[in-house]
């Protein structure tokens, strides 16, 4: 099964135009139902390409991907693939946005999955995101976000391993919440002048391990007193804020606790850091 690559987030600032000139004009809304099962088959996998909009996503109790997308954009409207173990659901022109669209412009996605496993990809462009992934068996998940508002979810322990966390943003207000919860052993997160939270309550399930890059922006990293963690930092800070009973050493900071250990690395560009620990 083929995923598509982790493209690297720092060149993922696309070239501005206007929304305005691009000839897109609102007009009778159409809705679009979402019934595509899957099988069985071990993995699965499930793409998205979406923008200028609203995307929700939560599990649901079957194989496959079901929901609603309602439109009024001819231009916007979803383009639907299903092949034998993947389904792919992708909106065109999405480098066109600079900012989430209007309320005159409908383009909402309301969107249930699940797989056993599933691998995921989503990339989004200037749209206001929930994704709640708690309860859907993800053995990868892949996300590029640009220009948007978007929290992502982990309330409960991912059932299985997650092999592949890769995270890349550019210019975005993102939270990734109950990251403890997602079952990786290394998470690979890359963000561009914009402002991200990584929140990781919930119980670890293995030794993990997290690189962070960061390039201008704002980073705020919350991590639980009763979690073991070692952070390092590295590279240039603008600015740094450290709250709780860390045990630094240089650019080195400590949490005892028991159970499994969460190691983070973190390499700044000129950018400010928030190390919480609560």
């Amino acid at each position: 099964m083929t995923i598509k690559p982790f493209r690297n987030i720092l060149y993922f600032l696309p070239i501005m135009i206007v929304l305005a000139g691009c000839g897109v004009k609102p007009s009778t809304t159409k809705q679009f139902t979402i019934q595509e099962p899957l099988s069985n088959a071990n993995p699965i996998s499930i793409d998205i390409t979406m923008g200028g909009g609203n995307l929700q996503i939560s599990s649901s109790e079957e194989p496959g991907i079901y929901g609603l997308i309602e439109n009024n954009t001819e231009k916007w409207q979803p383009d639907i693939n299903q092949g034998s173990q993947q389904i792919t659901i992708s909106q065109t022109e999405i480098s066109k946005f600079t900012t989430i669209p209007s309320q005159k412009f409908i383009n909402r996605w309301d969107l249930k999955m699940n797989g056993n496993p599933l691998d995921l990809f989503i990339e989004g462009r200037a749209y206001k995101g929930s994704l709640d992934l708690t309860d859907i068996a993800l053995k990868s998940f892949k996300f590029l976000d640009s220009v948007s508002d978007t929290e992502v979810v982990f309330n409960k322990p991912n059932p299985v391993k997650m092999e592949t966390f890769e995270i890349g943003s550019a210019g975005s207000n993102l939270k990734l919440s109950g990251l403890s919860n997602a079952n990786f052993s290394q998470l690979n997160f890359r963000g561009a002048g914009g402002k991200y939270t990584l929140n990781f309550s919930g119980t670890l399930q293995q030794d993990s391990k997290v690189t962070i890059i960061s390039g201008l922006g704002f980073t705020r990293v919350e991590i639980p007193k009763n979690i073991p963690a070692t952070v390092i930092v590295n590279g240039i800070v603008r600015g740094l804020n450290v709250q709780g009973p860390w045990e630094a050493d240089q650019n080195t900071y400590k949490n005892t606790g028991s159970g499994f250990q969460l190691f983070i690395e973190i390499n700044m560009d000129m950018g400010t850091l928030e190390l919480i620990l609560q």
